[in-house]
C-alpha cells in the first residue's frame, strides 16, 4: 500500500473519531484503553518485523486504530463544557458603559467595564457584555449598577 493510501486511511479514522463523538459517548477510561491497544498492535508489529512490505495490514490496522482513539480523545477535549467561568450566586457589579451602545431592533448592548463587585471572581476584572431590552438608554460613560 502506498503512503498516500495509509495517509488517507490515517486520517480517515482521525476524522471517524471526532465524528463518532458525537453520536457516542465513551468514558476516558475506555478511550484509554484503545490507545493502549493501538500502541500494543503498533508494538507488536514492529518487534515481530511483520512489515517487510512498505506498509503490513497490521501496522496499518494499529496506526487507524491509534488515530481514531486520537480524534475521540481530540473531540472530547473540544467539546467538553467548563463550568469554572460560571456564576452560581447573585452578583451585584458596578461598572462605566465603555463602548457606544449597540442597538438592535428589539434590544440592547452595553460593554461594561466592572469597577466593584460583590464576587471576589469578579473584582475589576475587566468587561462583560449585557444584553437588555431597548429601555431604558444607556451612554458611553454612564455607571450602571446591575
Amino acid at each position: 500500500m502506498t503512503k498516500s493510501k495509509v495517509f488517507l486511511l490515517i486520517l480517515f479514522s482521525f476524522i471517524g473519531g471526532v465524528s463518532l463523538y458525537s453520536f457516542v459517548k465513551i468514558p476516558p477510561a475506555l478511550i484509554g484503553g484503545i490507545l493502549i491497544f493501538a500502541v500494543a498492535v503498533i508494538f507488536y508489529t514492529l518487534v515481530k518485523n511483520e512489515f517487510r512490505q512498505s506498509f503490513g495490514p497490521a501496522l496499518i490496522f494499529g496506526l487507524g486504530i491509534l488515530f481514531f482513539g486520537i480524534g475521540f480523545w481530540r473531540a472530547e477535549i473540544a467539546f467538553t463544557v467548563s463550568n469554572s467561568d460560571k456564576i452560581y450566586e447573585k452578583a451585584v457589579l458596578i461598572g462605566k458603559v465603555a463602548t457606544e451602545p449597540d442597538v438592535r431592533i428589539d434590544f440592547s448592548q452595553y460593554v461594561l467595564d466592572i469597577t466593584e463587585s460583590t464576587v471576589p471572581k469578579l473584582k475589576n476584572s475587566g468587561r462583560i457584555l449585557i444584553k437588555t431590552g431597548l429601555y431604558p438608554k444607556y451612554n458611553y460613560g454612564d455607571t450602571l449598577k446591575i
